[in-house]
């Protein structure tokens, strides 16, 4: 059996339990249509509904389910377990539109079916190339598709590779092995403090896919520079921690951070496959909300922030401006306070503009 295939039939990840539950609105940074019309300026079209979640693990399908009702899901992964999981997720929640496939994205076939949308959330870090696996991915997207992938940092990774790889020396593989060691530990080795400070410490599948997995590879900020460029994607944006809304700007402080050894987080970027639709004097621009927010948005426990900052306070003109553009309004339409509104709500995809033939309109 493949080596990372075992681990994660030994280790579902994420373990989340079954009565876990969520609100579409907390779903909203996996909209494809907001996504897609942030990125290409244009309304989603039909043949580009499609989700493909490569290496989805045991949970991914439901929220993506949640947040694309119209769309197609396809919810690929190694392992049968992650898949079981999954499954249950989605059908304790009442989640019909997706297709489970249990194999490599290596060599996948999903047959004509091309994607809009491919999420590669920390997948490609576990494969033997991972260059070789974002080149197979980009094969099954539109033109115009957008790709998002969790990559682990060289930098912030640099203590927990450093007990992975001290275990694998040492040959602890499982959890039990991995706790009975731990009780041994003297109390100021550099090992055992790196497992009491592990944000998964607590949780069996987080402390395994953290220190015993067999397979992992970091990238320091060129090497995620280079992988965007040797498959000739176009960088639209990152979504760690206090990223800038500007990639370039984004990718200059990333490396400032490296260089200054003070870059602790791992990387979440959005990746385009060419096409962008551009305004044109025979074309108007419209807003509109996320589908995610269509419903009307409850007055506590706000969606948090999926971009790596803090929402906008949802004041009654921010509410307003949502329930109005809920369908799509032309941008004159909106007076200057709110055109100022939107273009925030914009940076924080809860929102999104396109350009459409004005005839057509």
């Amino acid at each position: 059996m493949n080596p990372v295939c075992e681990h994660y039939e030994a280790y579902p990840y994420p373990n989340y339990p079954l009565s876990a539950r969520i609100r579409r609105c907390d779903t909203y940074a996996l909209s494809l249509e907001t996504l897609w019309g942030r990125f290409n300026n244009e309304l989603l079209p039909e043949d580009a509904r499609h989700v493909l979640i490569a290496g989805c693990g045991s949970f991914s399908p439901y929220p993506f389910s949640l947040s694309n009702p119209d769309c197609k899901i396809t919810a690929l992964d190694l392992s049968a377990a992650n898949l079981r999981r999954a499954r249950l997720h989605c059908l304790l929640n009442m989640r019909h539109n997706i297709d489970f496939i249990q194999g490599d994205l290596l060599d996948a076939q999903f047959g004509n079916r091309k994607f809009g949308f491919i999420d590669a959330f920390g997948v490609l870090h576990h494969l033997p190339d991972p260059n070789v696996g974002l080149s197979a991915l980009i094969k099954h997207l539109l033109p115009g598709g957008i790709i998002r992938l969790m990559l682990y940092s060289t930098a912030a990774r640099k203590r927990t590779e450093a007990a992975r790889r001290l275990l694998q020396r040492m040959q602890v593989t499982g959890f039990k092995q991995l706790r009975q060691l731990e009780k041994r530990l003297p109390a100021g080795s550099a090992l055992r403090q790196a497992l009491a400070d592990s944000p998964e410490q607590r949780d069996k599948s987080g402390v395994a896919d953290a220190f015993l997995h067999p397979l992992v590879h970091t990238f320091t900020v060129k090497q995620l520079e280079r992988l965007i460029a040797d498959n000739n994607l176009q960088l639209l944006l990152f979504g760690h921690d206090n990223a800038l809304a500007d990639p370039v700007d984004e990718l200059h402080r990333l490396y400032s951070l490296e260089k200054s050894r003070e870059l602790d987080f791992n990387f979440q970027v959005y990746l385009g496959k060419g096409r962008m639709c551009q305004p044109t004097k025979t074309k108007g621009r419209f807003v509109k909300t996320n589908p995610a927010l269509v419903s009307k948005l409850p007055l506590f426990r706000l969606p948090q922030g999926r971009l790596g900052s803090e929402l906008p306070v949802f004041t009654k003109a921010i509410r307003k401006l949502l329930h109005r553009c809920r369908t799509p309004q032309k941008w004159e339409s909106l007076a200057t306070e709110e055109q100022q509104l939107a273009q925030v709500l914009e940076q924080h995809l809860l929102m999104y503009s396109y350009f459409r033939n004005i005839k057509e309109a």
